[in-house]
């Protein structure tokens, strides 16, 4: 087992709820406020109000941690993903959501929960809690390993966002298709990477760890905002947002829906306004190398 550092932002907050402003931008078509992981939200709150029980000894701070772990539990498909957004809004939100590192950092939460670090080391959770939460865990970390794309037979790596009943890849919004995602899935790799390395385990993550080492492109530096996006540099290396599930062939969508081989047919906006490649697995690549868990075909740049 690896010691994976996963950087889990905390919030600041300086004031408390006014009783008027909204607390979510995710609503039903009712109007009604909607819980969400998406961009941290959830996860982070939780960090927030158990590091000020433990600072305060406050039962308002100890209460809400347990109405969240209520919450965290029962959106969990029976599956063992988690949507974007509960309850459900009956659109691509309600697929389980690897998109930003929603799900992953949930299973973060609860490994640290489990085990009494970072704030949790306290009477803030019962035994029954943990235990509840220990199942929860467990069943993500089964949806995950049956999630993995396979091709001709190889364990490959994750899409953003995929289906609580099939497993399989689905589309988030118009410009997110269904994908092999070389963004999400690093911190997916990584997290694997950190649990006790049962064999179906090491098996996921030195499969993704060799898709990566595949794929890359060495030599290249991706602008996002052009007007080159892509420019030979040798000390650089990118991987792409989304690949073809079947094939390691990487694509740009726009809110057309449409899929495109080229950066420039998509407009400027989405070009713009979204990371289409980056150096997402290099320190990943370079960890797993340092430590001795995956062997690179060849250096980094």
């Amino acid at each position: 087992m690896l010691t994976i550092l996963i950087d889990i932002p905390l919030r600041t907050y300086t004031a408390p709820w006014d009783g008027v402003t909204a607390r979510s931008g995710w609503k039903d078509p009712n109007g009604i406020e909607l819980g969400t992981f998406d961009n941290d939200a959830t996860t982070s709150e939780i960090r927030f109000l158990a590091d000020m029980y433990e600072k305060t000894g406050n039962l308002a701070f100890k209460n809400s941690v347990r109405k969240a772990v209520d919450f965290i539990l029962i959106s969990q498909y029976p599956s063992g993903g988690w949507p974007q957004v509960y309850p459900k809004r009956s659109n691509y939100s309600d697929a389980v959501t690897y998109n930003d590192n929603a799900m992953v950092q949930t299973m973060v939460l609860l490994d640290d929960m489990v085990e009494r670090r970072s704030g949790f080391n306290n009477d803030i959770l019962t035994t029954n809690d943990r235990s509840k939460l220990k199942k929860a865990l467990d069943k993500g970390m089964d949806y995950t390993l049956k999630a993995q794309i396979i091709n001709a037979g190889q364990p490959t790596v994750w899409g953003a966002q995929h289906d609580p009943v099939t497993y399989a890849p689905v589309p988030g919004r118009a410009y997110e298709l269904a994908s092999k995602s070389g963004s999400e899935s690093v911190a997916i790799t990584a997290f694997l990477m950190s649990r006790p390395q049962t064999p179906e385990i090491e098996q996921a993550a030195k499969g993704a760890l060799r898709w990566f080492d595949t794929v890359r492109e060495n030599g290249t530096k991706y602008n996002r905002q052009g007007p080159v996006y892509f420019e030979p540099d040798a000390g650089s290396v990118i991987w792409y947002r989304f690949y073809n599930v079947d094939e390691d062939v990487p694509f740009y969508a726009d809110r057309d829906g449409l899929k495109y081989m080229n950066i420039l047919d998509i407009s400027e906006e989405r070009r713009h306004g979204y990371s289409w490649a980056g150096s997402y697995a290099r320190n990943l690549l370079k960890l797993a190398s340092d430590q001795g868990y995956y062997t690179l075909n060849q250096p980094l740049p």
